[in-house]
């Protein structure tokens, strides 16, 4: 993690959310992370390539349940690093990008995962970060579901155009 310059400003508006890591004064002193977490929602399509992740290896490897707990965690870091908008530092995994293949978005989520164990955080709180992550992509994804449909709508069928 690299300290910002300038601490973010964060909007008050539904796209951002703030999640605090419980810690004593102790363990922040101790460099240990704990206090406020800012996040954000990505831009529409990069949300839906992250959706569209998230399908692509939910059915992999049904039958291994270590690979299905692989999969989840790097879910986790996946979510977390394309959310991250901490107001004091940045992460040196970068940022997500949706036209990542597959195997370039494991290795972001590894990189993420790598980077938070370093700073310190606890498996269980980076699943504490994550839980509102999923659960703010999941309903603005249901939001915008009804949006996609109807613009389904206004594209023509490649049957329909004409070459004359």
């Amino acid at each position: 993690m690299t300290p910002r310059a300038t601490g973010l400003k964060i909007p008050e508006t539904d796209r951002y959310w703030c999640v605090d890591l419980e810690g004593s004064e102790e363990s922040a002193a101790n460099g240990k992370p704990s206090g406020e977490h800012h996040f954000r929602l990505p831009n529409f399509s990069a949300g839906f390539s992250l959706f569209a992740w998230v399908r692509a290896r939910k059915n992999a490897d049904d039958a291994n349940t270590f690979a299905k707990d692989a999969q989840q965690t790097l879910q986790i870091g996946l979510f977390v690093g394309a959310c991250w908008h901490h107001r004091q530092y940045s992460l040196d995994a970068g940022t997500y990008s949706l036209r990542w293949s597959f195997e370039e978005a494991d290795a972001y989520a590894e990189a993420v995962l790598e980077e938070l164990a370093e700073a310190g955080y606890s498996l269980v709180q980076i699943r504490q970060l994550s839980i509102p992550c999923l659960n703010n992509l999941s309903a603005w994804m249901a939001s915008t579901g009804g949006v996609v449909s109807a613009a389904k709508d206004f594209t023509p069928d490649p049957q329909e155009s004409s070459t004359a």
